[in-house]
Formats: C-alpha cells, structure tokens, sequence
C-alpha cells in the first residue's frame, strides 16, 4: 500500500517501481493493482503512470482486464468503464488522447452508456479552476467496431461513431478535427 497525501493519491500493488529519471511510476500484481485519487479509481493487473514534469496530464498504460470509477464534469456525475484490452493515454498534437481497447463499456450517470471495441477520447487540459485543480474537457470522441450508444437523447448501433463536443464560450478551446487516434510509447 502506498499513500501520497500531497497529491491526494495511492495505490495498491504486488510489486512497485518508481523510475526517478523519467518520473515513471509501475504497478504489478497478477491479480490486480489499484490506482487512485480523489477523483478516480484504476483497477488492472498492470499500471504505468508516467508523471507531466509541469503538473498536467501524464502517460498512462493499463493492462486488461480493467475497470475505472470516478466522478466526471461539475456536477459530479458517477462514472465506470470496463475493457479487455490496454488502455492508454498520450499526448498527441495539443491534446491527449485516452484510447481504450477490446471490448469497452462506458457508463456515465444520466447519461447513458457506450459500448464499443475501441474508443479514443480527445482530452484538452484548460487552465485550473479557482481551486487550484487542472480542468481536463472531453474535446471528441472516436469509437470503432461494434459501437453500440444507449442514451436518453441517441439510440444507436453502428461501426464507427465520430463525436465532437461544444462547451459553453468559457470553456471554449480550439480543436483540430483528426480521426487518427495517439500512437507513441512509454
């Protein structure tokens, strides 16, 4: 068990390892690590977590099976996603890109659920709220293969959903429209 409370984090491994040149955090356990903060809770059996050096977002490696929980947006909606695959988080261009991989299901409170073999999530980190905290908005979403969306405002099934997403004028931030999903490693 490892407790950060500076960062409000800990995590729950079999076996930790802590790179310090490249501020890279792992976590092994063949039956299943734990990651989390305040907001968000990793369960898989294999976790890298490579530290932002200015504070932002990092890179993310997960093996499958997995499972997040957390709570997204202001109003604190519940949130849980399931995959087989890898889930990863890059950067890419002026965004990151969390891809997700084998048979993911997302589900968000009130909002409904979606369900697809890949899903890539085109994040934008805008600058922190009054407290401190860094706001990360969903920019665009891409889902390929067996996409199945279950909402109060769209029932679909199809092979492929490209989705952009609008925010008030606030929270407005310039995107790049791109299909292609982040490729990169650790």
């Amino acid at each position: 068990m490892l407790r950060v409370p500076s960062m409000q984090a800990g995590a729950r491994a079999g076996r930790f390892e802590y790179d310090f040149l490249n501020r890279r955090v792992i976590l092994h356990d063949p039956h299943q690590t734990i990651l989390h903060n305040d907001l968000y809770e990793v369960r898989a059996p294999d976790i890298e977590y490579e530290l932002n050096p200015s504070g932002g977002l990092g890179r993310l490696r997960a093996s499958g099976p997995g499972q997040m929980v957390g709570r997204i947006g202001e109003s604190g909606r519940a949130l849980e996603a399931h995959w087989r695959g890898e889930v990863t988080l890059l950067p890419q261009d002026d965004h990151h890109v969390l891809s997700v991989s084998a048979v993911t299901h997302v589900e968000v409170a009130q909002a409904g659920t979606l369900q697809a073999d890949q899903v890539h999530l085109y994040l934008n980190e805008l600058p922190p709220d009054g407290k401190g905290q860094p706001r990360i908005v969903l920019d665009r979403l891409l889902a390929v293969g067996r996409v199945a969306v279950d909402s109060p405002r769209l029932l679909a099934e199809l092979q492929e959903a490209r989705l952009w997403f609008r925010y008030p004028a606030e929270q407005a931030v310039e995107s790049k429209p791109s299909a292609e999903h982040a490729t990169g490693s650790f």
